[in-house]
C-alpha cells in the first residue's frame, strides 16, 4: 500500500473525529473536486497572523484528537506539554479553540476558553485543519500546505476538503499533482 493510500484509508477515522463530513470518503473523485471548489472557508480566510495561529494550534489539536499528527517544533512541544500537565485533553483542545488569537504560549494553559470564539473564523479553520493534518504524513506538513494551492492552482489555503480531493485523485492516479500540468 502506498503512502497515499494509507493515508487516505485514515480519512474516516479523521473525519470521524474532526469533520462535519464524516462520510466523505464514500464519495467519487468528482464530487470531492466539487466540495473542494464549494469550500465555505474559503469566504472566510484569516488574515496571515491568525492563520498562522491557526495552523500552530490546529497541530496541537491534531496531537491531541488522534495521537498524533505533523511535527511539532520544540516550542510546540513545550506548549503541548504544557497544556497536558493536568492530562486533559479535551480542555486542551477547548483552550486551543477558544481562546483569543493574541493569547501567549505562557498565558495559554491558565486561559479560560470563551465561548464567543465557538463559532469564529479562527475555531472553524482549527477544527477544519486539525481533521487535514490528521492524514498528513508527520514530517511533510509544509509541503502539503503548499503543495495544495500548487495543485489547485488558485493560490487560495490548505483546506481539508481540498486535500482530501487530493488524496483522492492521486489514489485514482498516483501522478496526478506530482508533474507539471499542460493544457494538452
Amino acid at each position: 500500500m502506498s503512502n497515499d493510500q494509507s493515508q487516505f484509508s485514515r480519512l474516516e477515522r479523521a473525519g470521524q473525529l474532526l469533520s462535519e463530513d464524516a462520510a466523505f470518503t464514500r464519495l467519487s473523485a468528482r464530487e470531492l473536486l466539487d466540495q473542494a471548489a464549494r469550500d465555505p472557508l474559503l469566504r472566510i480566510i484569516p488574515d496571515e497572523n491568525l492563520m498562522r495561529v491557526c495552523i500552530r494550534r490546529a497541530k496541537l489539536v491534531c496531537h491531541l484528537m488522534v495521537s498524533g499528527g505533523p511535527d511539532l517544533s520544540e516550542d510546540e512541544q513545550r506548549l503541548y506539554d504544557r497544556l497536558m500537565v493536568d492530562g486533559d485533553f479535551f480542555v486542551a483542545i477547548r483552550k486551543l479553540l477558544l481562546t483569543p488569537p493574541e493569547t501567549s504560549d505562557e498565558e495559554l494553559p491558565e486561559a479560560v476558553p470563551d465561548s464567543v470564539f465557538s463559532d469564529s473564523t479562527q475555531s472553524r479553520w482549527i477544527r477544519d485543519l486539525a481533521a487535514g493534518f490528521a492524514l498528513v504524513p508527520h514530517d511533510a506538513l509544509e509541503e502539503a500546505l503548499k503543495e495544495v494551492p500548487e495543485f489547485f492552482s488558485d493560490g487560495l489555503p490548505f483546506t481539508s476538503r481540498r486535500y482530501v480531493a487530493l488524496l483522492k485523485l492521486r489514489e485514482d492516479d498516483p501522478e496526478i499533482g506530482r508533474s507539471p500540468r499542460t493544457l494538452n
